[in-house]
């Protein structure tokens, strides 16, 4: 399981803001929290069952088309619904806040925030399922 530690740190840099932030509400909170779980599961449940059916020495072709297949399309359920999370909880911070300052900072945490998102999926994509 040492293998899925980007994964946990991943999920780690997704759900700590989650469960901080105060623009959702308790229940969004334990459906985002349920709904990661859930996909994390069939990630790894997935992973783990090509590696068993297919890797072997010298590891087939099949292995990596069907490693980078379920990767690609897992990465879709953990990257996708983020997009409207993360737009919705800065709309909603952007407009919280009353100086210019402030608003300026929003929009730079944003921006930083999108460039960690963007690195997240690659790395995600990258350390899960590259393929030789």
């Amino acid at each position: 399981m040492l293998e899925y530690t980007g994964l946990a740190i991943t999920l780690a840099i997704i759900l700590i803001p989650v469960l901080f932030i105060r623009t959702l509400n308790r229940v969004m909170k334990i459906i985002i929290v349920a709904y990661y779980g859930i996909v994390t599961t069939v990630f790894i449940y997935g992973h783990e069952s090509i590696y068993e059916k297919y890797h072997t020495t010298p590891v087939p072709k099949e292995f990596w088309d069907k490693n980078t297949t379920w990767t690609n399309d897992l990465s879709l359920f953990y990257f996708v619904p983020l997009i409207p999370l993360i737009l919705y909880i800065f709309y909603k911070w952007f407009f919280l806040v009353e100086k210019i300052l402030t608003k300026f900072l929003v929009i730079l945490a944003f921006i930083a925030v999108v460039h960690l998102y963007l690195f997240l999926l690659f790395m995600f994509n990258f350390a899960y399922g590259y393929r030789p």
